[in-house]
């Protein structure tokens, strides 16, 4: 999860100085109003298959969000962000040490109708089917009651395996006593329907979240892939217990529109990940305790897939919150998979945050 940090007041001017003309203004008429976040990350990973390939990541993430008031129903909302993927394998078929890409990720307007929020513009496309990718579009809440209502239309969008394609969704969001309820309607121009009802729940000591999601589609005799999961938790004096199980259909668990396995929609410990496997079940077990100025935890996850294969993940994770805007990571995993005649294939991988 990334966090969002203050920037420096220096950053602030700066961004003041983009979006006005100069003007004898002082320096407190000039960023007033103006709130600007951001973080900066930094992932270092090596990934072996054992008697096989090895690659290393270096993952650099820079990013500024601007938020600067129009007028008092207006919001112009801008983010820069500064991203590169740098690989390394054995192969020798890796990237160079090149310099990150800028990009403005962000374009929109907010307006605030009173009854209404509009944000137009580009946006991440809202929902539990994206792990954040972006379109232009239109998005619209309604609030009613205990139930907001939201609507969105994307005619241009960030995502490859639909491109071109017009994506319009529906969603609602309530809170039913100690329920939180949502449910994601998505549907992909002449491709695909995606369905998501999420609910979540503290009841005594014990969370609860439970979804059911799945994808059809569009083409005569297609199949519907789904994926249904459920995760209790709870606080047993300083630790934190975890307990998962997912379940996939014959037809396959890939429910995410960008085929990204980091989509709330889908399952997934660090390597292992439901939403490649049909005839899945996976048990999920994890336990975390703070270890003095560190918090640490251990997830063991076992998925029979088919019926024959199954695969097996075990993750270590320390964090270490040095202080409130910074924090560093290190997690390490392996992962076993067994297929049906074939050798068990055994993958290490590790990270530095």
């Amino acid at each position: 999860m990334k966090k969002m940090i203050k920037l420096s007041l220096v950053a602030a001017v700066a961004v003041a100085g983009l979006t006005t003309t100069a003007s004898a203004a002082n320096l407190e008429d000039a960023i007033k109003g103006v709130d600007v976040s951001g973080m900066v990350q930094y992932r270092y990973e090596d990934t072996n298959v054992k008697n096989g390939a090895s690659t290393q990541l270096n993952d650099y993430d820079a990013e500024m969000n601007v938020k600067v008031p129009v007028n008092d129903s207006v919001t112009a909302n801008l983010k820069i962000d500064v991203a590169g993927d740098l690989t390394d394998t054995t192969a020798d078929t890796g990237t160079g040490d090149a310099k990150p890409s800028v990009n403005l990720e962000d374009v929109y307007f907010t307006y605030n109708a009173g009854v209404a929020t509009v944000m137009a513009g580009k946006q991440n496309i809202p929902g539990p089917f994206t792990d954040g990718a972006q379109g232009t579009g239109v998005v619209a809440l309604v609030p009613a009651g205990p139930v907001t209502l939201a609507a969105a239309y994307f005619n241009m969008h960030s995502v490859a395996a639909v491109a071109s394609r017009n994506v319009t969704a529906v969603a609602a969001i309530a809170k039913i006593g100690p329920v939180n309820l949502d449910v994601y309607y998505a549907d992909v121009a002449d491709i695909q329907d995606n369905l998501s009802i999420h609910a979540t729940g503290t009841f005594g000591p014990v969370s609860v979240d439970v979804r059911h999601s799945s994808e059809k589609a569009d083409a005569a005799g297609s199949d519907t892939t789904s994926l249904s999961k459920i995760v209790l938790s709870a606080k047993v004096g300083p630790a934190s217990l975890a307990a998962g199980y997912a379940t996939t259909d014959k037809d396959g668990g890939k429910v995410a529109i960008d085929g990204d396995n980091d989509a709330a929609v889908d399952f997934k410990v660090w390597q292992l990940s439901t939403a490649a496997h049909a005839d899945a079940d996976v048990m999920m077990l994890q336990a975390g305790m703070p270890l003095g100025p560190v918090n640490a935890s251990l997830t063991y996850a076992d998925a029979d897939i088919g019926s024959d294969d199954d695969a097996n993940e075990i993750l270590a994770k320390v964090v270490y919150p040095m202080s409130k805007n910074f924090s560093a990571t290190v997690m390490y995993s392996e992962l076993e998979t067994q297929a049906t005649g074939a050798a068990k294939v055994e993958t290490q991988k590790g990270r530095l945050e």
